[in-house]
């Protein structure tokens, strides 16, 4: 008998009905009466505000569709942990377990819970006439430009840990417990981390939990978040005595919390002896999901955000050792699939984000099903978009092809594009590169790359007139969306395919790092649908299996 599961990442809902304000602004002042974040804010963050809630409800609304009734959430069902944001979140959920029977279980995200004492936050919200105000969680009023809310805040983890979700029994399942035991109180579910000189020592919440929700399947979802003391005394904010996971996720895990890594080894020593399927989920990666391009990236940029956010390949030994053969993972906002060690990482993309979409995952008596869902063609709301236009008019904002999108699909791919020329090339990338990409054509790039393969002029003819920064946006979507090559058009798949003999160089410079990297990124196996063995071995449609490095 099939059992499938739905598994989705980062829906980060932002409640675009709800009362941020407090009501101390009205409603009619409001666009179309909606708390919409601003687009200048959404234009320069990697994941979308005011689409969210829309995209999470139509993912639910096609996993409803399909007749699946088990849904794995890898963390940030929220957008920052608000009382607001949460309470939407959890409301769109236990709407569909009431209308459908779905039951859903999930992990926190470093959006969704904060240490043990929350996070302030400040967000800029929109006016009508295309203006905006601000909601605080930590700065007094000032008129109507700052209001001071004090549920603007991330939540902490006494506060904010859901009572469903799976975080704590609820009668229905077969089998629970936690890294502890089998008890669900918070005061039993708590471990210490000390602060690198020892002197300071702090407790926390493990949300972590093993579930069966039907028989013969364990769900293990781990808390990936570890909160680190810093050295010393006199912080200005409760929340700047530590260091967040945000950055170091499993590779902070497997150094602090190694009683969680105990837990997982004896998981699968049980699963296996009782004949249970496990399938484990954590907010963070547990392999290398860039296709082994940090060191290349690091050398030529520096510690990006990708580099900080990268599993070494020591922490991913780690994990392989428990035996663990199957991890979903989020936080990253991409789709990718990579292997180490016999350990799969499924990194599921946001729904609130490019390339948009879940995953869903087939168990049957010889092996499984992974496949992928686009969230491609679902409308954009016109009333938003409007919202948008007025700010648009009212700033110097490019909004790129934000505007102009016909749906959800081409929304999102503008945005990620926006994102990648407005703050990770205008950020990360030193001003010289830039300058010297700006300067540059792709076939520039290839001339200069040290590469064994040299293209004819022929093949160099079409290249002379596009710019280098095409294929440094190409690198940044392929590695977004690692399908990416499978779901283009011929004429542009058949354009960046003439491009990947130049990327088998192995010199240093700038432009034999960025054609490799891109080739890493862009010539992968289609893993839209993937067929795992009983031993969770994966094996491509195309019939190609995984690896971590590119040769």
């Amino acid at each position: 008998m099939q059992q499938r599961f739905a598994v989705v990442a980062d829906p980060h809902v932002h409640d675009i009905r709800g009362d941020y304000r407090l009501g101390r602004i009205g409603a009619d002042r409001l666009p179309a009466r909606l708390e919409l974040r601003t687009l200048a804010d959404s234009a320069r963050s990697t994941r979308l505000f005011n689409e969210s809630g829309h995209a999470f409800r139509a993912a639910l609304d096609d996993i409803a569709a399909r007749g699946i009734r088990h849904v794995i959430v890898v963390g940030d069902y929220s957008d920052d942990g608000q009382e607001a944001s949460v309470t939407a979140a959890l409301a769109l959920m236990r709407s569909y377990g009431e209308r459908f029977g779905m039951r859903f279980y999930a992990t926190v995200g470093n959006h969704d819970v904060y240490g043990d004492t929350g996070r302030s936050l400040d967000r800029r919200f929109l006016l009508a006439n295309g203006n905006h105000f601000t909601v605080s969680g930590s700065k007094s009023d000032d008129g109507e430009r700052t209001i001071f809310n004090p549920a603007m805040r991330c939540r902490s983890y006494a506060q904010g840990l859901p009572s469903a979700l799976g975080f704590f029994r609820d009668g229905h399942e077969l089998h629970w417990e936690t890294p502890f035991g089998p008890s669900d109180a918070l005061a039993d579910r708590q471990y210490t981390v000390a602060s690198p000189d020892g002197r300071r020592h702090r407790r926390f919440i493990d949300a972590s939990y093993l579930v069966e929700p039907s028989p013969g399947v364990w769900l293990l979802s781990i808390d990936g978040n570890v909160f680190v003391p810093r050295n010393g005394d006199g912080f200005r904010r409760p929340e700047d005595a530590f260091d967040d996971s945000t950055d170091a996720g499993y590779n902070a895990l497997v150094r602090h919390r190694p009683y969680l890594i105990d837990w997982i080894a004896d998981i699968v020593r049980r699963a296996d002896e009782q004949g249970k399927r496990l399938v484990a989920f954590t907010h963070y990666p547990a392999v290398d999901p860039f296709d082994d391009t940090h060191g290349d990236e690091e050398r030529l940029l520096g510690r990006t955000v990708f580099v900080r956010r990268t599993p070494l390949a020591a922490t991913a030994a780690v994990l392989a050792q428990t035996g663990l053969r199957l991890h979903f993972s989020g936080h990253l906002h991409i789709d990718n699939v990579t292997t180490e060690d016999g350990l799969t990482n499924v990194a599921v993309p946001s729904t609130a984000g490019y390339p948009g979409g879940y995953r869903i995952l087939t168990l049957h008596a010889d092996g499984a099903e992974l496949e992928t869902v686009r969230l491609a063609s679902h409308p954009l709301d016109p009333a938003i978009l409007s919202a948008y236009r007025t700010e648009a008019d009212q700033t110097d904002i490019d909004a790129g092809g934000l505007l102009e999108a016909a749906d959800y699909e081409a929304f999102i791919h503008a945005h990620l594009r926006g994102v990648i020329r407005h703050r990770f090339f205008a950020t990360e990338w030193p001003e010289a590169l830039q300058r010297e990409i700006g300067r540059l054509t792709l076939a520039d790039l290839i001339r200069q790359a040290d590469s064994v393969a040299t293209l004819p002029s022929e093949a160099l003819a079409p290249l002379e007139h596009l710019p280098a920064m095409y294929l440094v946006e190409a690198t940044y979507v392929a590695r977004h969306n690692g399908a990416w090559r499978y779901e283009i058009s011929p004429a542009e798949r058949g354009l960046l395919e003439s491009l990947l003999p130049a990327g088998r160089g192995e010199g240093p410079g700038l432009a034999a790092t960025i054609l490799r990297n891109f080739r890493r990124h862009f010539d992968k196996p289609d893993f839209r649908r993937i067929a795992f063995s009983r031993d969770w071995t994966p094996v491509c449609e195309d019939g190609r299996h995984f690896r971590r490095k590119i040769a």
